[in-house]
This record gives structure tokens, sequence and C-alpha cells, in this order.
């Protein structure tokens, strides 16, 4: 016994001894000042969390320290968003995930990366590349690779600005949601048209709370050239139809269409504050996971200059921060610009046709080979005039070709356009001090679709970044799949770039977004015409007309960013509790101010009883309820009420609505710990091996709110308890006081190695609503540390 007691403990120590040999060896020294010998001399310092503080003496060295940092910290997340994006994992997992790397391959975006490469100005190509060295030369930096390569038996592959430009058109297509929400709507055949526009928003008639628009009516009339009388005088008809659809739409709901998820931003004009300066809030949400999202770090120049803030990694920019002169912070616009076309297809002497107006067309072919598992996939892509046919969906496999097909569907999207301006733009922006000129630049951007919020010493601003469409037809029909073959519902054009609008300090003392509807219903395009409300704005607005004319300060606007209240469901309980039988529920939701605290015991009885209302329509698609179009069919159903609605069949409304509180109520009675951070919990998942290894590289947290809460969490609805999935990966709050500079934290920590001190380590204090600062004023104390000294040829 004493023997194998001996040889267990010596197993242990072994074990213990690797594990440590290999953190060593595979996670970078964050005490020393590291210098890299470039142009300059670059100075690279890691505060107490990690976070990278770089000195350079230009942006292109600038841009190389971050390269070499995102490497240092995030080099498997790199190497995993390359791959992605070139719809080449199947390289690293195998048969496994060939079918995402069909459908990325037949989004074919490629080609156009490769040529946007060609068109970039020489100072573009070399800014990019200085950013792209220094990833390559972060990478050897490493003595053994981060555990995730030992796992998957990978290697790291040098990085290109092609890379970069594919994952540029990677994150826009995130941005691009209602192509998925098409298919959505038109794969539910239970009801009429009229019925599917009222359950699924089409049309500002069909959407509840209109009124909560970025850009308000006074603004539309006053600082655009979009204002229009004529808005409902449309001549076009509505006879979309719903349409079948492919046979794999599983496997997307379940793959590939996103999570209703945004970003809140807003700013305050400096009239309107305590310091006389404005205030900037940003807070993107993506999916929850870790690594986290967003990578912070901070440079600074001999002249003073500075830039600090969060990166996307794989991407040189600062997204979401600030300069001495300029702040700004990103939301998804959720624009409409990416349309389904079904197609009309036959073989013509050998060759594939398209319809379009009773002419036949030839379709532009190639082929694609994705390799996995030491086998090759060859791929054929067929193109129309609107897009690349989608052909990975032809069936579970994607294996039939096109002419077996009854339905065949084509994309068309802004990915598809060469953006050569896009890529320089941010580049350009952030060496500006004037915040009127230099949203000119950004202007001409295509893609991706962002509204932005800026502020400067003495201004703020709202703008959306990216081209809106311009379409013919009925816009009710924006929200469907299209037939192709009609010409009825094509693209026309974009808004023009003189009527590109920008609100620069309106009357009310604010600008704020949280992907809510951007325009009142009066602007001529219809660009906004089937775009869903958001709780989160409408929190959002009424706590800022509240605060604003009373001076906000820096803590008003920390408390707002990390408020939990839901407005809708607070503002809708007037109106449903008459239909209510249950006196327990009624009592509860009576005595309780919606705030959805991590304390709060009526937050989870409230959100057992959506739990189990959103399970009632069985009819509907079961992602349905996890998105922003239930929400405003929910609130609708809730403040109208239609007794005898279709979509209750064969109950009657009002017996489905006290059916789910009774259920409801019998599950939160059960409960052995009833309190809302019992229930609901952020998720932080590692994004290659979630709940594998015995969840050792997941976290997870208590956590206030829903997806209608500044605070937001985007919960998986359909199950309890109830798990968070994406949310406020990264929070910033920025003063642009003389003096003043910002915090910001991360739902992580800046490390992606899960082996890391730094790996985790800024997540208790994002529980907890605490930040840390953007900018180490004593960089210059630190200079007794032992140096390291990194040359490019390491």
């Amino acid at each position: 016994m004493g023997i194998k007691i001996s040889i267990f403990l010596s197993a242990i120590i072994g074990l213990l001894c690797a594990f440590k040999i290999f953190s060593y060896l595979s996670v970078p020294s964050y005490q020393s000042i590291i210098h890299i010998n470039r142009d300059h001399d670059i100075k690279i310092y890691r505060d107490k969390f990690g976070v990278p503080h770089i000195q350079a003496h230009s942006l292109s060295d600038a841009l190389y320290a971050q390269g070499f940092v995102q490497a240092q910290d995030r080099l498997w997340q790199l190497h995993i968003r390359k791959m992605a994006s070139q719809g080449r994992l199947s390289e690293i997992f195998g048969e496994r995930t060939l079918k995402v790397d069909q459908y990325f391959r037949s989004l074919d975006y490629l080609d156009s990366a490769r040529r946007i490469v060609n068109q970039l100005s020489i100072e573009g190509q070399q800014l990019f590349q200085a950013f792209i060295d220094g990833i390559n030369q972060g990478r050897n930096s490493f003595t053994l690779l981060p555990i995730e390569f030992q796992l998957t038996r990978s290697n790291f592959i040098e990085w290109e600005i092609y890379d970069m430009i594919c994952f540029i058109k990677f994150m826009a297509l995130t941005t691009m949601n209602d192509f998925h929400f098409e298919m959505m709507r038109s794969s539910i055949k239970e009801f009429d048209l009229e019925t599917i526009k009222y359950l699924t928003g089409i049309g500002p008639d069909n959407l509840f709370d209109i009124e909560t628009t970025t850009i308000n009516q006074q603004e539309l009339k006053e600082q655009t050239h979009l204002y229009s009388d004529e808005f409902y005088n449309i001549k076009s008809p509505s006879n979309i139809q719903v349409a079948d659809l492919m046979q794999s739409y599983k496997f997307l709901i379940d793959n590939v269409i996103p999570l209703s998820v945004g970003s809140n931003s807003w700013a305050v004009h400096g009239n309107f504050t305590n310091t006389g300066y404005p205030f900037l809030a940003s807070d993107p949400h993506l999916e929850n996971g870790l690594p986290s999202q967003w990578y912070q770090s901070t440079t600074t120049f001999p002249n003073g200059e500075f830039i600090a803030g969060g990166a996307v990694v794989g991407l040189p920019y600062i997204l979401s921060g600030r300069t001495k002169s300029l702040a700004w912070g990103i939301t998804i616009s959720y624009a409409d610009v990416s349309d389904l076309y079904e197609e009309q297809l036959k073989e013509i002497d050998g060759k594939m046709h398209y319809l379009f107006q009773e002419k036949w067309y030839p379709t532009k072919e190639k082929v694609e080979l994705i390799r996995y598992d030491d086998k090759i996939y060859e791929m054929k892509i067929h193109r129309t005039h609107h897009g690349p046919i989608l052909n990975f969906y032809f069936d579970d496999r994607g294996t039939k070709t096109i002419k077996q097909l009854e339905k065949t569907y084509s994309l068309r999207s802004l990915i598809d356009i060469d953006d050569n301006y896009g890529p320089e733009a941010m580049i350009r922006f952030i060496q500006g001090t004037d915040l009127s000129e230099q949203l000119k630049l950004l202007k001409k951007v295509v893609y991706p679709g962002l509204g932005m919020i800026f502020a400067s010493q003495k201004d703020i601003a709202y703008m959306i970044v990216g081209k809106q469409v311009i379409k013919s037809g009925h816009p009710d029909d924006y929200g469907f799949i299209k037939k192709g073959w009609n010409g009825e519902t094509e693209w026309l054009g974009f808004i023009p770039e003189n009527e590109h609008p920008i609100i620069i300090n309106p009357p009310k003392g604010f600008v704020a977004t949280a992907n809510n509807r951007f325009f009142p219903k009066n602007e001529k395009y219809h660009t906004n015409w089937n775009i869903n409300p958001t709780g989160r704005a409408h929190r959002i607005y009424q706590v800022l007309s509240e605060i604003v004319p009373n001076k906000v300060n820096y803590e008003q606007m920390k408390q707002l960013q990390l408020d939990t209240v839901d407005s809708y469901a607070k503002q809708s309980w007037i109106y449903f509790k008459k239909f209510i039988q249950s006196e327990y529920f009624k009592e509860q939701m009576d005595s309780w101010d919606f705030n959805l605290t991590i304390q709060s015991k009526q937050a989870t009885l409230y959100m057992l009883f959506e739990h189990y209302y959103s399970q009632s329509f069985k009819n509907l698609p079961p992602r349905w309820s996890q998105t922003y179009n239930f929400d405003s069919f929910f609130f609708l159903e809730l403040t109208r009420f239609k007794e005898n609605g279709k979509w209750c069949l064969p109950y009657t409304c009002s017996q489905l609505l006290n059916q789910a509180v009774d259920k409801a109520v019998e599950h939160f009675k059960q409960l052995p710990k009833q309190e809302w951070g019992n229930n609901h919990k952020k998720f932080q998942g590692h994004f290659t091996f979630k709940d594998k290894f015995l969840g050792i590289f997941d976290r997870e947290i208590p956590f206030g709110g829903n997806r209608r809460t500044p605070s937001v969490s985007t919960l998986d609805i359909s199950s309890v308890p109830f798990r968070g999935l994406a949310g406020a990966n990264y929070r910033m709050l920025v003063s642009m006081a003389p003096g003043d500079v910002g915090q910001f934290i991360v739902d992580g920590g800046v490390s992606g190695n899960p082996l890391s001190e730094h790996y985790d380590n800024q997540l208790s204090l994002y529980a907890e609503g605490k930040y840390i600062s953007m900018y180490q004023k004593q960089f210059e104390k630190l200079t007794l540390l032992k140096k390291v000294e990194q040359s490019e040829d390491l």
C-alpha cells in the first residue's frame, strides 16, 4: 500500500512540475519592461492586470507593438479567427467543422479580400504590415506554444495583411443579422402572412416602442436630409410569399444564426455635466467566452498624444476608446444590408443559368477546396448578379449539386463589395483632432454596419458607419426571402454621402444608441422599416432624460452602465395584470421594482414566467424566443392583448398566459434558492473547449439583468437555470475633461492562455461593477525594473 501511495504522490508531483514548466514556457513574462528595437526603441510595460502600456515614437511602431502584444496574449485566438474567417477550421478540427467551413466558403468573399489588399494605399499597406510583423514576431517570442496548440496538434501559421482583411469581412458578417431573420420568418408556414408579420415585427405598426429612436423626429428634420412627409405613400404592393427553406435549416439555427447581441453607447454634452466637458460610455456586447472578445491597451507618444481602449483581437484598431482629443464607442446598427433571393436555375448547353426578368443569364462559377483529415472536399460555387448561391445549405452534408434542388438561394450583402477605403478609415480617424472633420472620413466606409457615438472636449455626435441600402419594392417584403427572378425587390444604391446622417450636439444634451431603431418612421428610404426596438435603449433614454437636465456626474454614468431595470417589463405589467388569475404572482409583481439584481427573487419568478410563456408557441422556430423579434411581439401582446390570436390556438391567449404563470409559480416555489443570481449565471466558456475537460477552462459568475437591461445578459430563455450567453464583454467610461482619461474592464483578462494568472483576473472586478484605469502615469518610474531585450531577429 505504501508503494502505491508513493507512486501516486510521485505522479501528482510530476504532473504539477510539468504544469509549472509548461506554464513558464508558454506564458510570457509580465514582470519586466520589454524593449523592442525597431525604427525607434519601443517600450512595453504590463500593469498588475497584465494590460500592456506601450511607448512608441510613431504610429507604425505603435501598431507593431499592438500586433506583438496581441500575439503574446492571444495567439490561439488569432489562429482560430484567421482559420474561421477563411473557412479553414477543418484543417484543425477535421470533418466535424466541415459544415462551418462550407458555409463561410459559400459566402465567397476571399477573392474580394485579395483585391482589397492590392488596392490599399502605400501608407495603409505599411501600417498594416507593421501590425502583421508584430503578430509574427510575437509568436517567435514563445518557447512553447499555448496549450490549445498542443491539444489540437496544430501549428501557428504566420499572418499576412490578407488574413486581417478576411477577418474584417468576417466581423462585418456578424453585424448583418437581417438575412438570418428572413430565413426564420420564411420558415413559418402555419399562419397567414399578416399574422407572420405581427409575430416577427414587420413594419412600424407591428413593433413595440417605435418612439425610442437614436435620431428623433426633430433631429431628422433639422440635421439630416432624410425626413419625408410622404413616408407612408408607398406605391409598390406587398406580394411576398412564405418560402420553403433549405433542409439544413435546423443546423443553421443551431450553429450559425447569431444570438441577439449588440451594444450600448451614449455621450452627454459638456453643457449638461458637472465638469463642463463631455462624458462617454461604451459597452459592446458579443458572445460570452474566454478569452474575452476584447483586448485592452494604452499607447503613448513623445508629443503627449495617446490612444487607449479596447481592440478586437486580429484587428489593429482601438474600436472603442479615446485619444487625447477624441473618444468613441461602437454598437451594431442592425441595418438591413443583406438579402436572400430564391433563384430559378437550369442548365443550358452544359452551363448553369439563372432566370431574371424573363431572361436566362449564366452563373459565374469557381471551385473551392477545403482540406481536412488528409482529404480534400471540392466545392463548386455559383454566382448570380445578387451574389453567391449558398450551396452549403443544399442538404445536411452539403454534397448535392445545384440542379438537384427544388429551392436555391443567393445572398446579396455588403461584404460582397470591395471596400477599399474602409480598412484604413479608423487609422485615419484617430490621427485627427476636429470631430466634425474626422466624421467625414467615416462616410465612405461600406461595412461593418455600426452605430457610433463620439465625443471631443466640446462636441458629442452620433453617426451610422457603413452604407445604408436603398431598395425597390414594398418595405414589408424586405424582411422575407425574395423572388430573385422578378426584379421587384432589388438594390438601387446607397444613401448618398451628402445625405449620410450625422447628429452633432442635439438640443436634448445627449446621444445614445443600443441597437434600437435609429430613425423615426418618417425616414424617406424606409431603411429603418423592420428594425426592432430594444429595452436597453428605452431604459437608457429614460434615465438620461431624467438626469441630463440636472448636470450628470461620472458616477451616474457608471450607475447607468450597471443598471439592471427592465423598463419594458415594468411598463407592460400595468396592462396585463388584469388578465392574471394567480394572486401570488400579482402580489410578487406589485411589490417589485423590476430591477433584476442578483438578490431579487421576483426577477427569478418573472423570468420563469417568460420562459414558460415563450415555450407556449409550438409552431414558431425555437430560436425565435431568443431574438428582439420576440421581445417586440411579447410586449405588444402583453399591452394590446388579443384574446383570440391564431398563435394561441387551440387555447385562448389568456389561457396560455395563465398556464405560463401557474407553471412559473409552481417552479419558483420549488427552488431551494430563489435569488436571481442563483438561477442566472454569466457563462464564460472557453471558445474552443467549452464544457470540455471537466470545465477547467470555463468560468461562471452570478449575474443580474436580462437582454433588455443596460447591464445586459442575453440568456438562454429555453432552459432553467438560465445561462447568460452574451453580454457586455468590455465596459468603458471616458471623461473628456483636461487631465482625465477614463476606465475600462473586460469580462475575463488580457491573456488567452488558461495557465496565465491574467486569464480571468478581471472577472471578479467585472462582476462587482468595478473598473481599472486606462492610463498608467507611473510608466516612466518603472525603468529600474530588469529589462528584457527583444529584437526583430528573435
